[in-house]
């Protein structure tokens, strides 16, 4: 498989765990530029932005049962992002 084609199963497959859930904000393929201080940074597969604990706790439940990476970013003004792609799931 090509690396595009292995970046949409991945993709497909977290439309399916995040979609239609309690956590908040969630985009796809969200550049975090978007959300970073200096305006830098490629695209995360998954971004969620949660509003309330019970959304933090519905999202961590997620991520520990299918093993995802989880980087949080608070309001991303002390953190560097590279302009590739995150294989992570930021939470601001």
């Amino acid at each position: 498989r090509s690396k595009n084609e292995e970046y949409m199963i991945i993709l497909h497959t977290y439309r399916k765990l995040f979609e239609n859930k309690a956590l908040g904000m969630v985009q796809f393929s969200e550049p975090l530029k978007n959300h970073t201080y200096t305006k830098l940074g490629g695209a995360a597969d998954v971004f969620v932005r949660p509003h309330t604990v019970d959304e933090i706790r519905t999202l961590v439940e997620i991520i520990r049962a299918h093993e995802i990476p989880l980087t949080v970013l608070g309001y991303g003004s002390n953190v560097i992002v590279g302009n590739t792609s995150s294989r992570n799931v930021p939470d601001v």
